[in-house]
């Protein structure tokens, strides 16, 4: 009469079925293969899901075209102008595209050196290459440039379900590359691990430092310029057996 319930009979534990394994998919092939870069087709042949995730020393540019109509007519040709010279500079000096995307800094792009199957030992010095190419490139078009490139360690991992996933990049180099393009105004801003590493390639200009938000100390930034460095790369040791040559 309470709404109250009693336990008259006991049962055994009751075992669910367990659902199947996802199966993983595999790599895109034909055509479709085209539109995906090396780095994450080289992800994918290798079990990318199955991996968590790994640290790599890499080189990224962070790119600001500065486009301020995006309503005007030609808007939309000069975002493709954009992407497309990035992602042909890239293929040029062993670079990929990764992501494109819109906020609050307005129209961005991420590339990035030293990903699987495309990293080298010097990927500074094809970085900073790249970055001045694609600012000259888009100076003919009528597109100015704002560019951070920084070089360090980030994690390479995946983001997103089993549905929709795609590998992607997370680090103080990334956070401080896209400190560096907000700080360029139509420059190509390097910090010092960059300088270092492309130093024997190119010269560079000291700038004033950045304070950048996240980071608890001024950045100290450099302008790369043309011409490289070679003062202090001389041999200066002893030649043996080579004196016709020398």
């Amino acid at each position: 009469p309470c709404g109250a319930a009693s336990i008259t009979e006991q049962y055994g534990p009751v075992l669910a079925p367990l659902p199947p394994p996802l199966e993983e998919p595999g790599p895109p092939s034909g055509t479709l293969e085209k539109f995906f870069g090396h780095h994450f087709l080289e992800r994918v042949r290798m079990g990318g899901g199955r991996w968590f995730g790994e640290f790599r020393n890499i080189t990224t540019l962070f790119i600001g075209p500065s486009i301020v109509d995006y309503s005007g007519e030609n808007a939309l040709s000069l975002l493709q102008a954009a992407v497309a010279s990035t992602q042909k500079v890239h293929e040029r000096f062993g670079g990929a595209l990764t992501e494109l995307s819109a906020d609050d800094k307005g129209l961005t792009l991420l590339s990035v050196f030293g990903l699987p199957g495309m990293a080298h030992e010097d990927d500074a010095v094809r970085a900073v290459a790249a970055g001045r190419a694609l600012a000259a490139a888009m100076r003919e078009r009528g597109i100015p440039l704002s560019m951070g490139i920084t070089s360090g360690l980030a994690l390479y991992a995946d983001r997103g379900g089993n549905e929709r996933r795609h590998a992607g990049l997370t680090g103080g180099v990334v956070n401080r590359a896209a400190r560096l393009m907000t700080a360029a105004h139509g420059r190509v801003l390097c910090d010092r691990a960059t300088r270092d590493g492309a130093a024997r390639e190119f010269q560079f200009e000291a700038c004033d430092p950045v304070s950048a938000k996240g980071f608890a100390e001024v950045v100290a930034v450099w302008q790369p310029r043309a011409g490289a460095a070679s003062e202090g790369h001389s041999f200066a040791g002893v030649s043996v057996g080579r004196e016709k040559e020398a």
